[in-house]
């Protein structure tokens, strides 16, 4: 099985090409480690999922705070004297501020779309490529097992000819 980076489709933002190779290591490498550690990877997803979450939740938190801390901000900047100047600080500081939450939205988002999504696709074929690799495995030992009880018996019936003859 080889995976490419040219397989998937990304967002055109700077960090997309290391995302991909990203994801492309982990899918490679679990493919071909999957065949005993689907626990593991179905643990790290769920717990990718959890930080998700809670990423996002974050990121409402943070924009609510955001918002009241504006007003605030405006609220200095419409008064008179000294206090105009803290505001425009406030506003300023607020914008930096409103940078990083949309830095937050946007990691929550990739998160989300370039690793968590990617992932439970995967594990999804993982298990059904296990499980064929399984039943063709049973046919083989069952067809295998057959074939040494069928010549067993004839090597008894042989032997036996062979001590009457």
């Amino acid at each position: 099985m080889t995976l490419s980076i040219s397989d998937r489709k990304w967002r055109d933002t700077p960090t997309d090409h290391t995302q991909a190779q990203f994801v492309v290591i982990i899918e490679t490498h679990c493919f071909y480690c999957s065949f005993g550690s689907y626990p593991v990877w179905d643990d790290f997803i769920s717990k990718a999922s959890k930080l998700q979450s809670q990423l996002r939740a974050t990121v409402v938190t943070v924009a609510a705070f955001l918002d009241a801390f504006q007003r605030v901000a405006d609220l200095a900047t419409n008064s008179r004297g000294k206090t105009e100047d803290i505001g425009s600080s406030l506003t300023r500081m607020c914008l930096r501020h409103r940078s990083i939450e949309a830095k937050l939205r946007q990691f929550s988002m990739v998160f989300l779309d370039c690793l968590i999504n990617p992932l439970q696709e995967q594990m999804e074929e993982w298990k059904r490529a296990v499980n064929v690799l399984d039943k063709e495995h049973a046919k083989e030992y069952k067809k295998a097992r057959h074939e040494i009880k069928k010549r067993s018996s004839d090597t008894l019936k042989l032997q036996k000819k062979a001590k009457k003859g």
